[in-house]
């Protein structure tokens, strides 16, 4: 079992709310290991509540121009530029 999932654990039996992933590096480490449909969506999430975030939106860009939709990695370029 991995560490956050006993953090997890031990935090319910306390009575605490469990540990939450953070999305921003949870789209990072999916980004890296490839899986580019998770990874948009949680920067999409990201950029949903804060869009102005700095790193969801040149990281989204960056995914979005190496899958070949250079319109949308524009956009979001621009608006982190902005």
């Amino acid at each position: 079992m991995k560490f956050a999932s006993v953090l997890g654990l031990a935090a319910v039996a306390a009575g605490l709310s469990p540990i939450m992933p953070d999305p921003l590096a949870a789209a990072v480490q999916h980004h890296r290991d490839g899986r580019v449909k998770e990874a948009e969506a949680l920067y999409r999430q990201v950029l949903a509540a804060e869009p102005d975030h700095l790193v969801a939106g040149v990281n989204l860009g960056h995914l979005l121009l190496a899958a070949r939709r250079p319109e949308e990695a524009i956009a979001c370029f621009d608006r982190v530029l902005r």
